[in-house]
């Protein structure tokens, strides 16, 4: 009986030793669930604004200008205004400095308008009057106090337009 006794004990402890082991990694798998979880939406959420951003990418090489204005996320309030004269400020950059290419078109900050007198071309900075030049500056939220002559505001036009200076 003695014997009985002792096995009958000695399973009761192996058996609950066991089940304290399979609580342990009960416990320890339903941690590692809601951490996974967790690093699977970290992840979806990390591919979504991949995509978004080869989404961009692309339409930079694959889409005219008018396109990618388009496609643009518009952030905050003018976040948009300000990102569509960013990317006009780059294509007017590419632009050599004498040609007669059209430039590319700023809108004005508090309104998201087409500025008037805007030039259309570079070589039309040149003969702008000095009521253009301080029209554009003003709307594009420059400071237009700290320029005296009509030549250096007309140097702040072209490098606000991100035109490339004549050499």
């Amino acid at each position: 009986m003695a014997n009985s006794y002792i096995e009958a004990h000695s399973t009761t402890a192996a058996l609950d030793a066991h089940e304290r082991t399979l609580t342990s990694i009960s416990k320890k798998n339903a941690e590692l669930a809601g951490r996974n979880e967790a690093l699977e939406r970290k992840v979806d959420a990390l591919t979504a604004r991949t995509t978004a951003l080869e989404t961009r990418l692309r339409a930079v090489f694959l889409f005219p200008p008018t396109a990618l204005r388009q496609l643009i996320v518009h952030g905050g309030p003018g976040g948009h205004r300000r990102q569509n004269n960013a990317l006009s400020r780059h294509l007017n950059s590419q632009i050599p400095h004498n040609s007669h290419q059209a430039l590319h078109p700023l809108h004005a900050l508090a309104t998201d308008e087409p500025i008037r007198a805007f030039p259309k071309k570079i070589t039309d900075i040149r003969t702008m009057s000095q009521g253009d030049v301080t029209h554009v500056l003003k709307a594009l939220e420059a400071d237009v106090t700290r320029e005296v002559s009509g030549g250096s505001r007309k140097e702040r036009l072209r490098e606000i337009l991100g035109v490339k200076m004549e050499e």
